[in-house]
């Protein structure tokens, strides 16, 4: 595993953990919009108009399947 893998499953690990906790005292519903919307702020900052739509069609058309782990409900 390359340095920079490492790094983003370390911060992916580290924003789970927190989102993981934010919901067992938010309505998880507003733990996810408020990731997303940061997401979109720093995407929509960093990628060229063209860019930032390709994204989104990406995200539209990508099949998800939900987290199987109870503590996020």
């Amino acid at each position: 595993m390359s340095k920079e893998d490492e790094q983003l499953r370390d911060l992916f690990d580290s924003c789970y953990e927190r989102a993981l906790k934010d919901s067992k005292k938010t309505n998880p519903q507003m733990v996810a919009s408020t990731y997303l919307a940061i997401a979109m702020r720093i995407y929509k900052t960093v990628l060229s108009d063209e860019e930032f739509g390709r994204m989104l069609s990406v995200i539209q058309d990508t099949e998800i399947e939900p987290y199987d782990d109870e503590t996020i409900h």
